[in-house]
């Protein structure tokens, strides 16, 4: 049976190494070596006593000073620092509500469809917290049943955010949602982001921006034009 031996060569030194099977000894004997430079050498012997060398096309990769790779070339902006599109409203908050959580995943599957054939981009998909209420249904005033009787339902939920939508393209795609809603569902809209749903901010905050927003107009229009 043929023996193959995988030995490492340096171009540039013209030396030769033995690839033990360890990766200790491996790393060891390219220490000091050219790693651009190395090549695998795979040595065929048929007998003790006769054998020829036999270079692979497949460059050798190195294995030592490998610089860590930059995942992200530039870094990400926040969402307060991203600029907004003028012409398009840039967030879209879709609320679907319903009885039937089958059926409600399938008209969730809907909207990212439609959103992808009007090439919007739905950056946010996720579901609601189950709600669990009772329905109590009263009998006739002639029955002799005096007690209605009482159903409990579980109200399920999806909130999906689209990003960006043109103004020519608002009325088209609410529209289109709008008679394509299966029976049983309900779907409420809003211009706002998925993290103000979340986490609602506090009026008094906002009423604070607000009034810092009208000083910062009021000193603009007091400044006289250069």
């Amino acid at each position: 049976m043929a023996a193959c031996v995988n030995l490492l060569r340096c171009l540039k030194c013209q030396s030769s190494f033995k690839m033990s099977f360890a990766a200790k000894c491996a790393l060891r004997n390219f220490t000091g070596h050219h790693f651009g430079s190395v090549s695998r050498l795979v040595l065929f012997s048929t007998r003790p006593l006769s054998a020829y060398w036999h270079k692979s096309d497949v460059p050798f990769r190195p294995l030592l000073h490998r610089k860590p790779k930059n995942r992200c070339d530039f870094a990400s902006k926040a969402d307060s620092e991203i600029e907004e599109n003028p012409f398009a409203y840039n967030h879209l908050l879709i609320k679907l509500e319903g009885l039937d959580d089958g059926v409600l995943d399938h008209y969730c599957q809907f909207v990212t469809s439609a959103s992808k054939m009007m090439k919007l981009e739905v950056k946010k998909k996720f579901n609601l917290v189950t709600e669990t209420f009772r329905q109590t249904l009263a009998y006739p005033l002639d029955s002799y049943k005096k007690d209605g009787i009482t159903y409990d339902f579980k109200k399920h939920g999806r909130m999906i955010q689209v990003a960006e939508v043109p103004f020519d393209k608002f009325d088209f795609f609410v529209q289109y949602l709008q008679d394509n809603v299966p029976p049983g569902v309900t779907v409420h809209m809003e211009l706002k982001k998925w993290q103000d749903f979340v986490s609602p901010p506090d009026p008094l905050l906002l009423e604070l921006e607000r009034l810092e927003r009208e000083k910062i107009e009021a000193r603009k229009g007091k400044t006289p034009p250069k």
